[in-house]
């Protein structure tokens, strides 16, 4: 699995770059901590590979962060031209064009902590609403069906995640 950042020392509430850290700022500074070297992001990279691997396997050819809006015909913004998505995808004989955008949420982030306390899972839940919000309509409008591949730090997959897993 892909673990979960460790930077801080718990006993001291210090981060390895030697900031303090108190339970408000704690998960914020962790998913941009220098010390950590981006390890958002590389938890954000190996997760985006391993479906690249999942889709090569089911016959799928794609592409890292396409900009599918940029030359569309259509009466796209400037800000929806210059969106991109995690990966694009299309299927060799069926010809099925998907776009994927991959998130890992940060259950601890006190943004998330009230309502997950509340409904397991929620934060994924409203994740995927957001990724769908952003990028659904405008997928359709080109062609292609919108996945958002959404995961938590504790390794919970999202729903429409586990969907598309299952059907490749």
């Amino acid at each position: 699995g892909i673990p979960p950042p460790i930077a801080y020392d718990r006993r001291a509430r210090r981060c390895l770059c030697g900031l303090n850290l108190d339970p408000e700022n704690m998960i914020t500074h962790i998913r941009g901590c220098s010390r950590l070297n981006g390890e958002q992001y590389a938890r954000h990279n190996k997760l985006r590979k391993v479906f690249q691997d999942l889709l090569a396997l089911a016959d799928y050819v794609h592409t890292h962060e396409p900009m599918p809006w940029k030359y569309a015909a259509g009466d796209f913004d400037a800000a929806t031209r210059a969106m991109r998505t995690d990966l694009a995808a299309t299927h060799f004989s069926s010809q099925d064009q998907k776009q994927y955008d991959v998130s890992i949420v940060t259950t601890g982030a006190v943004d998330h902590v009230r309502r997950a306390a509340r409904v397991a899972g929620s934060e994924i839940e409203k994740i995927e609403k957001v990724k769908i919000r952003k990028y659904g309509a405008n997928c359709q409008r080109i062609g292609y069906k919108f996945v958002p591949l959404i995961f938590n730090t504790f390794g919970t997959w999202g729903k429409k995640m586990k969907i598309e897993i299952n059907m490749l």
